[in-house]
């Protein structure tokens, strides 16, 4: 498996949320995000109920609002973006919306 570096935008508490919840696994932050999307496209659940309280609960302290998976889905549609960049947001907002599911929010 090779693996490369990208630059991806993501929702700054989102991010806050990904690297304190990456700390608590004691995983890498790209080791955290493979598994969610891997297992999102998988269509299976990351986490046990543990692992999703700790995540409301961070959600809680960085200010992160579960429910806006919809707003990313918007915002990648915005017309100033090139193709690349708008595939790479949605892309994100797929495992955003495999999240948003897999923690039981609805849009």
């Amino acid at each position: 498996m090779s693996r490369v570096q990208t630059g991806v935008r993501v929702e700054k508490s989102l991010l806050k949320v990904l690297k304190a919840l990456a700390e608590y696994e004691e995983v890498s932050l790209g080791a955290l995000l493979e598994r969610i999307v891997l297992s999102s496209f998988a269509g299976d659940s990351t986490f046990d109920e543990d692992t999703l309280e700790r995540i409301a609960d961070l959600s809680r302290v960085y200010g992160l609002d579960l429910g806006m998976a919809g707003e990313a889905r918007e915002a990648s549609a915005a017309p100033e973006r090139d193709a690349q960049e708008t595939a790479q947001d949605s892309t994100l907002s797929g495992a955003l919306d495999g999240l948003s599911r897999m923690l039981g929010v609805d849009d």
